[in-house]
């Protein structure tokens, strides 16, 4: 009998604890209404053409590179119609600095600017879609017009991440 109480004791500490895992699980974002969270997010897929307007929740700088001085760097080519994803990205590449004394170290700053950090994620997945992890990786530079960026960006209450697969090392200028 006392075997038998101490069974039953022990198969409903199971079950409850079976039952708290699906609960936390679905207080979980994303795991139950993955559709509702992307509208409270404001996470688009596909189209970015959508009457809801973006929130600015990243901090972005571009810098050039001088590859002939920094070595070892992969590199994805983008074109114009790639860049129509985050069409303020290829503006500001557009408005770079040609004066050769802002140079330090092979890098030379463009600009910073405050941008939504979804839409720069689509623009990365589609630049990085059928490439190796060994050419889109961490670190990889854009090339636009022969001439070479990082886009560096902080998203607001986050640790800084450099370019193209998302996260990971600080950039170059520390």
């Amino acid at each position: 009998m006392k075997l038998m109480k101490e069974k039953f004791r022990t198969l409903i500490i199971i079950i409850l604890v079976i039952v708290a895992g699906i609960v936390l699980y679905s207080l979980m974002p994303g795991t139950i209404f993955p559709s509702q969270l992307e509208k409270e997010k404001n996470v688009i897929t596909g189209n970015l053409t959508s009457a809801v307007p973006l929130k600015t929740d990243a901090s972005f700088e571009i810098q050039e590179a001088d590859v002939s001085k920094v070595k070892y760097i992969n590199s994805t080519r983008v074109t114009y119609e790639d860049l129509q994803i985050y069409p303020e990205l290829e503006s500001y590449l557009h408005g770079v600095n040609n004066d050769p004394g802002v140079w330090h170290s092979g890098w030379r700053y463009v600009t910073s600017f405050e941008g939504n950090m979804s839409r720069y994620d689509t623009f990365v997945k589609k630049i990085c879609q059928g490439k190796t992890i060994f050419e889109c990786s961490h670190g990889t530079l854009i090339e636009y017009h022969d001439q070479f960026y990082q886009v560096g960006y902080k998203e607001y209450g986050m640790l800084r991440r450099t370019l193209v697969a998302g996260e990971g090392q600080a950039s170059p200028s520390g």
